[in-house]
């Protein structure tokens, strides 16, 4: 099983304004994927920006 990389998400959702998710996946593809699957009038982002980081900020917190 391939260990999973942590990915941070910023960009722009409609009604919500700016904002960033994190999320854990075997690749930046499957997080673009994931990304592009979920369209703006669903909650989806409509600009963003993926990058790879070493670890969650002590203030975010995945429970799952």
């Amino acid at each position: 099983m391939s260990e999973l990389l942590i990915f941070k998400v910023s960009g722009y959702k409609p009604v919500v304004g700016n904002k960033v998710e994190y999320f854990k996946a075997v690749s930046e593809a499957r997080v673009l994927q994931h990304i592009k699957s979920v369209g703006p009038d669903t909650g989806g982002f409509v600009t963003y920006s993926v990058e790879q980081v070493e670890a969650l900020p002590p203030e975010v917190h995945i429970e799952c």
